[in-house]
């Protein structure tokens, strides 16, 4: 087949700019996408022994579009700094996916051909309003509210047919009328003091209040039923922070973040059969949510070539569970997942530190080292799962650690010449808590990554640049069971442009880019090598 996608883009701007007036800005943006594209997900082939190979393409037709309309009104006065910004957005599109199957490898075409049809639309509106104004020379104040709202509406079938007969087609499964809708308030208050005897201080608190709500209509086997899923989200952020310059060359600063949330879940799945519609699935939970992050460090230059910059943070995430209701179609409880699950926590920690030596004005360079650690810990309660009972408990379900070093450096060795350079290296790990290295074994490896960028001013309108980078990862893995895992690649990216000034108002770039990508664990099913050329031409209008 011919695949090939068609992209489009076109957009304007027009604003009004008089004194003592608001400054007005609109503008209109048109996307879109057409065309057939490949898939990943390939069709089985069976041959005379039945055995599966995913090798027939398969491809899907795309048809999106999307209009958006933007004005933004910014005014001074009396002090105060105001600005409104409205974006609507009305989107479209429809999607269309056909998967054969072979059953016999001599035939011209699929024995058996699986089809998803899609389409999908929705306005989204929002409006978000800021508010800034400098109390004191010491002080300034600020505030926004942030409103969203959308509306919209998807269908979804999924079916099958034989090409011998496409008039036989049949759909197991079909969805009409799905409503989507979600509505957000976020307000938020925000001050800044200082500087007042070495020290500057910020505080702010931001609430959100989000609902969500989905309903569909479907048919599945026969049996029409209705789905529904609701989500309700209340949060309030909290964000203060300290910085002080008393100490000569020395800068200490605190970044403290704390979050509280309550989250409220409903879902079903009622099914219009002659069962009791108890027996149906239903699940309400809710969740109570307490977020924490604190960042500390220090920046000091004890030498005018040289400066140091150690760091320390410590996370913690916590999520406990109120499962209200949990049944299925069994007649009895629910199967106990997600709903066993009372309690999630994580834990971690980062660390770090960054050197820079500057001893000349042509030669800068920076090595710095990062670690990162953290703990999960999932708490669940007794259940009794097919006749067997589950004590309750917490347990340890996964930990990940990561050390990570890196070196860049900044060279002028001329007076148009300029070069920068970066070599790093990451070695990282995590860990399941259930692991028996048979089943599920530690996924770690190390991650090595190089760049270099030449940029030559050859006179002053015309710029050349030159940029090179590799990546080398090894996280090979093999499982006694047999199945490979992980990724082991190597990738390259070269890329050279020449910028040109026409004019004061005018201007012209050319840009070459080549990558190739190896992967030694997929046996060159996800290798790949690409050229992009791309011209640029900007004009200035006064």
């Amino acid at each position: 087949r011919d695949l090939h996608m068609d992209l489009s883009n076109a957009w304007f701007e027009f604003g009004l700019d008089r004194p003592d007036l608001p400054k007005i800005t609109v503008g209109y943006e048109y996307r879109a996408r057409d065309g057939s594209k490949s898939m990943l997900q390939w069709g089985p082939a069976f041959d005379a022994a039945f055995n599966s190979r995913s090798i027939y393409p398969a491809w899907k037709r795309i048809d999106q579009e999307t209009h958006i309309i933007t004005l933004s009104l910014d005014h001074d006065r009396n002090g105060f700094h105001i600005r409104d910004d409205f974006r609507g957005e009305f989107y479209s599109q429809t999607n269309t996916l056909e998967t054969g199957d072979f059953f016999n490898d001599g035939s011209a075409r699929p024995d058996f051909v699986s089809t998803q049809e899609d389409d999908y639309q929705h306005f989204q509106g929002s409006n978000a309003l800021t508010i800034e104004k400098k109390l004191k020379p010491w002080w300034l104040a600020s505030g926004g509210y942030y409103y969203s709202h959308l509306n919209g509406d998807a269908n979804l079938a999924l079916g099958n047919f034989d090409p011998s007969n496409p008039g036989g087609a049949g759909m197991p499964f079909t969805s009409r009328g799905i409503q989507l809708s979600s509505e957000s308030h976020i307000m938020n208050v925000n001050s800044l003091l200082g500087p007042w005897k070495h020290l500057t201080g910020y505080g702010g608190i931001q609430t959100e209040w989000t609902r969500r709500k989905g309903t569909g209509d479907t048919t599945f086997f026969g049996s029409p039923t209705t789905l529904g899923s609701n989500v309700d989200r209340f949060q309030i952020e909290e964000n203060f922070g300290i910085r002080h310059t008393g100490i000569p060359n020395t800068i200490l600063y605190t970044d403290v973040r704390l979050q509280q949330e309550s989250i409220g879940q409903s879902e079903n799945s009622l099914f219009n059969d002659s069962f009791d519609s108890r027996e149906d699935f239903m699940r309400d939970t809710d969740a109570k949510g307490r977020h924490a992050n604190v960042e500390m460090g220090t920046t000091f230059s004890p030498w005018r070539t040289w400066s140091f910059n150690p760091t320390y943070g410590y996370k913690r995430r916590n999520h406990d569970f109120k499962h209200l209701l949990d049944t299925d179609r069994s007649g009895q409880p629910g199967n106990g997942f997600p709903a066993a699950v009372i309690e999630r926590d994580t834990e971690g920690q980062d660390w770090g530190l960054s050197t820079t030596w500057k001893p000349t004005r042509w030669l800068k360079t920076n090595l710095a080292y990062e670690g990162e650690q953290s703990d999960y810990t999932t708490t669940v309660g007794s259940l009794n799962l097919n006749g067997v009972n589950y004590p309750s408990g917490s347990i340890l379900a996964g930990n990940y650690d990561s050390h990570s070093y890196r070196l860049s450096t900044t060279l002028s060795p001329a007076q148009r010449w300029f070069w920068t350079g970066t070599a790093s290296y990451t070695d990282s790990r995590i860990v399941s808590g259930i692991n028996d290295n048979a089943t599920i074994a530690p996924y770690d490896g190390d991650l090595y990554t190089l760049f270099s960028s030449w940029t030559f001013l050859y006179d002053e309108t015309t710029r050349l640049m030159a940029n090179y980078t590799f990546s080398h990862a090894e996280y090979g893995q093999s499982l006694p069971l047999g199945l490979p895992m992980g990724s082991k690649f190597n990738q390259h990216a070269w890329q050279f442009e020449v910028h040109k000034q026409l004019t004061e108002s005018n201007s012209l770039g050319l840009q070459y880019a080549y990558f190739r990508y190896r992967d030694d664990l997929s046996n060159g099913f996800l290798d790949y090598d690409a050229h992009g050329v791309f011209i640029t031409w900007t004009k200035v209008f006064e």
